[in-house]
């Protein structure tokens, strides 16, 4: 359960009493722990603090009538994967599209064509289940393959997405966030594409190129997964961060990893990746 209480931006955010035991500067939050609490300090607009024991977490924000839709979304995140963690979620800096609870991963560097790839293949006809943040369980037993979970059906677009994909902009925020981009509710521009849990079948590195037609061809899987882990490892916790690392290079070694050369046909996609949907594999490109 969340609850969020809110002030005016003439009240002062509450000063912590004590000096935080972890700190993140990209998600600007702080972390105070104290069992079976977990306080969290999002910048100067919100305090959050989960109780592991009862399941609980209540929230304070300053001036919430002029709090960006992206930190609620950033605070409600982070707050649920606080709860998350300890059930053996972990996050991944990947997107996931899929069919029928089998999923691939678009993964690589920011600016690689994750997002545009993605969002090809969701109006191609293809189920969407998470973008850049990804929740990832382990295989249940040797023989099992690891899952992905949705948790938000958002995702952060740029001008150039919105002109290349024009039915998200009645469903795209009217402010951008400090990188200039607008906040999707994707749940609301495809209704019937949005996927809750699916197995990982194939990872993708997307890459654009001014080729005519989209291709694959088998991925380096170190550089792959030097490329996941800036973003992807739990650094906040020493008790997660090796299960995190541990978890990663299973993914990594497990699945078949792919480059996706990504050409002019983005509408053809799907039928690039329904073989790697469908066994792990894929058939001769053009």
């Amino acid at each position: 359960m969340l609850r969020i209480d809110g002030s005016t931006a003439s009240d002062p955010m509450p000063s912590l009493p004590w000096p935080p035991h972890r700190a993140s500067t990209e998600q600007e939050t702080c972390e105070y722990q104290d069992d079976p609490l977990l306080f969290t300090l999002h910048g100067q607009a919100v305090l959050t603090c989960a109780n592991f024991e009862h399941g609980h977490t209540v929230g304070y924000v300053r001036d919430p009538a002029h709090w960006p839709l992206e930190h609620y979304q950033q605070a409600i995140f982070i707050t649920f994967y606080q709860h998350l963690r300890r059930w053996g979620f972990r996050l991944i800096h990947a997107s996931a599209i899929g069919q029928a609870g089998q999923t691939v991963l678009f993964a690589g560097s920011s600016g690689a064509g994750k997002t545009t790839a993605m969002l090809a293949c969701v109006r191609a006809g293809l189920e969407f289940y998470c973008d850049d943040a990804t929740l990832l369980l382990p295989a249940d037993s040797p023989d099992g393959g690891h899952r992905v979970v949705s948790l938000l059906n958002t995702l952060n677009v740029t001008a150039q997405t919105l002109n290349w994909f024009p039915e998200l902009i009645p469903h795209a925020s009217q402010a951008t966030n400090r990188h200039g981009k607008r906040l999707v509710l994707l749940d609301e521009a495809y209704p019937d594409r949005i996927g809750l849990e699916g197995e990982v079948r194939a990872i993708l590195a997307p890459e654009v190129t001014r080729a005519r037609h989209s291709s694959l061809e088998p991925a380096n899987k170190v550089a792959l997964l030097s490329a996941m882990l800036p973003f992807s490892l739990d650094l906040h916790d020493a008790r997660f961060a090796r299960d995190h690392l541990d978890l990663l290079a299973t993914l990594i070694e497990a699945t078949p990893a792919f480059k996706l050369k990504l050409g002019a046909d983005r509408d053809e996609l799907p039928n690039l990746l329904r073989p790697l949907l469908a066994e792990g594999r894929y058939t001769t490109t053009r």
